[in-house]
């Protein structure tokens, strides 16, 4: 099995906007639509066989909406994961008619929701979140324009906060919960009990080895999540796929097997 634990969707009248966006302000280049048709299709191309697939809302007025489109996505190889911004005034009932349509969990991404993962005014949805035993992923490390201190909204070192003041919480980071941090990640999420997806943009081909090794040798392996972050993932064609890529690195077998699809697999009860 092999689940892409890392992947975002958006509305096919707007998605090519948003790719512009991303590139405009992120520097991010896609590699695919980012589009529902188009992620089952890279899914049936690469032979996953499920994805989280994330909805995400830039503020509160759209919280709502985004919800509902993507709920309406629903499919049985998704795994979707729905948005909550903190200036929602009703995010408690939110969170209960997403959970109630099957939404999983909620992806924070603070490169453009301008929040921190541990803000005190994030807590009680955290509180709620861990109440209705759902998961929290959080975008981890640099963006675009955060270079050093505060500017870097959501650290290895905020996360690890986040993790300490709700132990309770089903937290998910992304990118090994640090892009272009991973030294930080080896001092303050390591070895915890947070999950690290894999994702890399624009390919997790350009990570040192060395380091990587490191960090799932010391985090472990079950707390490994193999991701992509398509549609910004450059893979397929003459790129070759994400998950070769693992094959480079200092695993057996069984543990390969895990990162692919066996952590998710027992995380998601898939």
């Amino acid at each position: 099995m092999i689940v892409d634990c890392h992947t975002h969707i958006f509305p096919e009248k707007i998605a090519p906007k948003v790719m512009q966006m991303n590139r405009r302000n992120l520097g991010l280049e896609p590699y695919g639509a980012g589009t529902t048709p188009d992620l089952l299709a890279y899914m049936d191309t690469a032979g996953i066989d499920y994805a989280v697939a994330f909805g995400v809302a830039p503020e509160g007025q759209f919280v709502r909406a985004t919800n509902d489109w993507l709920i309406a996505q629903a499919d049985a190889r998704l795994l979707l994961f729905g948005t909550i911004t903190p200036d929602f005034a009703d995010w408690a009932a939110e969170i209960d008619r997403i959970k109630t349509a099957g939404v999983m969990g909620i992806k924070f991404n603070p490169l453009f929701q301008d929040i921190r993962p541990d803000d005190r005014d994030m807590y009680p949805i955290y509180e709620k979140l861990t109440q209705e035993g759902m998961f929290v992923f959080f975008h981890a490390g640099k963006g675009s324009g955060e270079e050093t201190g505060d500017a870097v909204r959501s650290t290895p070192a905020r996360l690890r906060r986040l993790h300490r003041d709700h132990p309770d919480l089903q937290l998910l980071c992304a990118h090994f919960g640090g892009s272009g941090m991973l030294e930080e990640v080896l001092t303050h999420l390591a070895g915890t009990e947070v999950y690290l997806d894999t994702s890399q943009t624009p390919t997790c081909k350009d990570l040192d080895i060395k380091v990587i090794n490191d960090l799932i040798r010391r985090h472990g392996t079950e707390r490994i999540l193999y991701a992509t972050d398509y549609p910004w993932a450059r893979q397929g064609g003459a790129f070759g796929w994400e998950y070769e890529w693992l094959d480079r690195l200092d695993l057996s077998q069984e543990d390969r097997e895990c990162i692919l699809g066996g952590n998710a697999q027992r995380l998601f009860n898939l």
